[in-house]
């Protein structure tokens, strides 16, 4: 475990320089969430033993050197194009329509109260956090009750969270460029942060905090006086807020209607930061893999399978993700396993190398065009990568975030919304014209 945790430093090291010091490029997130992991899990290694797998260590070092060496081509064939990469947008100010805001606000407010209700009926709870529980543990397979939003409920939610993530970039833009906290923009921080507590989760919550920073830096480095030894503010702004949520974590239980966890607090987050990666490791030892279904990719791409069966009659079995419960000595490690479980499960060894491939490519090409691109209030693709791609990448050390976040229908609803509300609160535009 050690070997792990000293071989990741020097790779974060490396896609940190490679990335020219840019703190949110895809493959140094994607390196310092598995630092991170590590880490905990060599704090961790005298109750799950320090010992790991060969192939355990090289699934995951050889995982990220790739994703590193992969973006770091992409990242020199953007850098090469003639147009460069623009430091600041000077040639227009976006002003936005307040009012029109607070109208879209009070919408939002409807909408929780009716997502609440909602979550109440299908559950058949009158207790909210009894609800959302229930909520979160049939879309999980725990329990064999099946409960489900319906979809304009569920269109609410996507409504929330994404006039949300919008907000939590102006928010971020006017306190880093005008050193303004506008009230206004930080109640939608506030949608985007308590979203996906009515579903019983806790991950948007998480997505909504992560997005926060990657805005930060992204309109950070827009900036014509950036300067790279800028980053240790960033990167104790971090570490501060990190450390404010683990402290909270354990207390959360109770606000989605888990009931109070006896474990030590740093037994409870260690579940959740570290164990994933011994998790993988008993995977790996029983050597049972790929595991060949009807399905091509079934635990990789389960989200786009759940578009196809549910929404274009594709020939299939709605089924959940193959998650067992672990155990070592005596400690539970829950049912977690990083980015590498599914694509072993379903394509073994190979599917690091192609499944790699694919996510740092998409990875770095969006995180180019989120830099250079200026239009709009703010702008989609940069909300996009925010919003998404960075969570995701920096939860690949929790479980396949990336893939899953594939949903057809969600990722054109949020562009819908972003474009929508782009539009909708435009005040003015162009002030050279």
């Amino acid at each position: 475990m050690g070997y792990l945790f000293l071989t990741i430093i020097i790779l974060t090291i490396s896609a940190y320089y490679l990335n020219g010091k840019e703190l949110i490029a895809p493959s140094f997130l994607f390196s310092v969430a598995f630092l991170v992991a590590s880490f905990f899990a060599l704090l961790n290694g005298e109750k799950w033993g320090y010992n790991l797998n060969n192939s355990t260590y090289f699934v995951i070092v050889l995982g990220i050197l790739e994703f590193i060496i992969i973006s770091y081509i992409i990242r020199i064939i953007f850098r090469t194009h003639p147009n460069g990469i623009n430091k600041a947008n000077t040639d227009h100010t976006v002003f936005i329509n307040n009012r029109k805001l607070i109208y879209v606000e009070i919408i939002q407010f409807i909408f929780v109260f009716v997502i609440i209700w909602n979550v109440k009926k299908v559950t058949g709870q009158s207790d909210i956090t009894k609800a959302v529980n229930m909520l979160n543990y049939s879309a999980n397979g725990f329990i064999g009750m099946s409960y489900e939003l319906p979809t304009y409920a569920k269109l609410m939610q996507n409504f929330n969270f994404a006039v949300g993530i919008f907000g939590e970039y102006l928010f971020i833009k006017e306190l880093v460029e005008n050193r303004k906290f506008k009230i206004i923009f930080f109640i939608e921080v506030l949608f985007a942060l308590s979203g996906s507590i009515l579903s019983g989760s806790r991950g948007g919550t998480l997505i909504a905090i992560v997005s926060l920073l990657v805005f930060y830096m992204l309109i950070q480095q827009k900036r014509i006086d950036w300067n790279p030894r800028k980053n240790l503010i960033s990167i104790l702004l971090v570490i501060i807020i990190a450390a404010i949520v683990l402290f909270l974590f354990k207390q959360t239980t109770t606000w989605v209607g888990r009931g109070e966890e006896t474990r030590s607090s740093f037994d409870y987050i260690s579940i959740y930061m570290g164990a994933e990666i011994k998790n993988l490791d008993l995977f790996i030892n029983n050597g049972m893999f790929p595991i060949k279904t009807e399905l091509f990719g079934q635990q990789t791409f389960v989200t786009i399978y759940d578009f196809l069966i549910k929404h274009l009659n594709y020939p299939a079995q709605t089924y959940n993700l193959v998650l067992p419960f672990q155990s070592v000595n005596g400690y539970g490690l829950g049912n977690v396993y990083t980015v590498f479980y599914p694509w072993l499960y379903d394509f073994g060894y190979s599917g690091i190398l192609f499944l790699t491939l694919i996510m740092a490519s998409i990875s770095e090409i969006i995180y180019e065009i989120s830099i250079k691109s200026s239009q709009n209030i703010a702008p989609y693709i940069r909300l996009f990568y925010g919003g998404t791609v960075a969570p995701c990448i920096v939860f690949s050390f929790f479980s396949n975030r990336f893939f899953e976040a594939m949903n057809i229908i969600t990722i054109i609803v949020t562009i819908v919304i972003y474009w929508f509300i782009n539009h909708f609160l435009v005040k003015e535009i162009n002030k050279n014209e």
